[in-house]
């Protein structure tokens, strides 16, 4: 018999206002919360940093409040990081919860009024995150640069899947992912096959061709007649897991764990191991980029091209990640998915403060921004920094930071970037969707301020973006300023 314990997500409520109709909190200006409980079902080891997906519907929130600029989490007076996912409905976010283990933890959701800017929910660990939209976008902290093709947004498990089309070579291609090594990886993804998908083909969720053979680098699917199987290659010997046969018009969630340190690797169906035993080896690294929703056989085409294995049906919610997860993680990852963890408590509204409209300077340190790609990081070598460093040195083609700045009053500001160069560059900058080229001049080794004057804001959230065009900039923080 399975061990049961109760993670207690609790909201201390202060007392709210005794509102006789939601229209009257609307306009009394109201933020809404409320109360989840986690049940947690296999204690034997806490589950750390474990993003848990929450679903909201019109009977689990107040949607005339429920907004994604206003939405949070937070943890007593600790913000939790959150990514939201669609809005419904349901509306799907993400939020990381610290830990979740048979001790009582209090957590709070709510919406309706002003928030500090959200950290990121995907940290290093995820190489790719893919809520399978029909951009074919990666969600991650890398933000690996993807090409989707003839890929259908419909409903899936977790708000939005993307629907193929055997047909219209419907796929996904990562070229960001090439010569990408790991040592321990998880591979997992929800695929939804049609009647249509005939028992003598392959349908691929994920994989990466090793060289012009018909070898992978790794790879998780189905293969004749229809049954879940995964392997990773390595410089020695490692076998394919095989799963079970997956019903079709069912979601199935499918999932390989290539354990280095511990040389073993498994296979996972609807969250229960059906194939595990001893592996070993070093992961091999290819230089071919990753497919998601079909594959390559070693044909004659480009590397970057696929030739088969196209998946009859739709995927949700595919992801690479650089860890070896447990048996526990795989399992309670299945069920929060379905929706099966979590008991939703009553909405409570509560008064919002009025909100100043003066606008008033913001300043963000570059390190607090989210910086993406394999040129660019926190550093601190250079003297004369504020704060806790800055961000450089834009080096590689992708490297960007996003900057974001929450609750601004519309007007209109003066953009300031205090930013070193040793010599001229040029490089994309973005407010919100609009982008422009912009020069940087040299400042040898001083920090200098670039003031842009005149740029119009909007109300609620803004984001600044610099992206490497010539590179080789440091950022030390971005400003607005009334």
């Amino acid at each position: 018999m399975r061990a049961r314990a109760l993670l207690v997500l609790l909201v201390a409520l202060p007392a709210c206002p005794d509102f006789s109709g939601l229209s009257r909190c609307v306009e009394a200006k109201c933020g809404a919360r409320s109360t989840l409980t986690l049940d947690r079902m296999s204690p034997t080891s806490p589950l750390a940093s474990f993003p848990v997906p929450i679903f909201l519907d019109d009977t689990r929130a107040a949607p005339a409040l429920l907004t994604p600029e206003t939405f949070h989490a937070r943890s007593g007076s600790t913000e939790l990081p959150v990514e939201i996912d669609s809005l419904g409905p349901p509306f799907v976010a993400w939020i990381l919860v610290p830990q979740i283990a048979g001790t009582t933890t209090e957590i709070t959701i709510e919406y309706g009024a002003d928030i500090a800017a959200r950290t990121p929910v995907w940290d290093a660990s995820y190489a790719g995150v893919w809520h399978m939209t029909a951009d074919g976008r990666d969600a991650g902290s890398f933000a690996r640069a993807s090409t989707a093709n003839a890929l259908t947004e419909i409903n899936g498990v977790l708000g939005r899947a993307s629907a193929y089309t055997p047909a219209q070579h419907s796929c996904i291609v990562v070229p960001s992912l090439t010569s990408y090594a790991f040592t321990n990886v998880t591979l997992s993804g929800w695929i939804r096959l049609n009647r249509s998908a005939t028992t003598a083909d392959f349908y691929t969720i994920m994989t990466r061709q090793l060289d012009d053979l018909t070898t992978d680098d790794f790879i998780i699917g189905t293969r004749p007649p229809i049954t879940a199987f995964g392997n990773v290659a390595t410089d020695m010997t490692n076998p394919t897991r095989v799963g079970s046969a997956l019903a079709s018009d069912v979601w199935h969630h499918v999932a390989y764990v290539y354990d280095f340190a511990n040389h073993a690797s498994a296979l996972y169906v609807d969250g229960a191991v059906l194939d595990a035993g001893a592996a070993s080896g070093l992961p091999m690294a290819s230089a071919r980029p990753a497919f998601i929703g079909c594959g390559r056989n070693g044909s004659v085409l480009p590397v970057d091209q696929p030739d088969g294995d196209y998946v009859d049906g739709a995927l949700d919610e595919v992801r690479l990640e650089t860890t070896a997860r447990s048996a526990a993680w795989i399992g309670y990852e299945y069920a929060s998915s379905l929706d099966q963890v979590i008991t939703y408590g009553p909405v409570e509204y509560f008064d919002v403060a009025p909100v100043d409209d003066t606008p008033v300077t913001i300043r963000v340190q570059a390190e607090s921004g989210t910086a993406t790609g394999s040129g660019v990081s926190v550093r601190t070598e250079l003297v004369g920094y504020e704060g806790a460093g800055y961000v450089g040195d834009f080096t590689n083609a992708g490297d960007t930071l996003a900057v974001r700045f929450p609750n601004v009053v519309a007007g209109i500001y003066n953009l300031k970037i205090r930013y070193h160069a040793w010599t001229p560059q040029q490089n994309d900058l973005a407010i919100n969707d609009a982008s422009r080229s912009q020069p940087f001049a040299a400042t040898d080794s001083n920090w200098a301020v670039l003031t842009i004057p005149g740029v119009a804001l909007p109300a609620g959230a803004s984001t600044i973006t610099i992206r490497k065009d010539w590179g080789y900039i440091d950022v030390d923080w971005i400003e607005i300023a009334p």
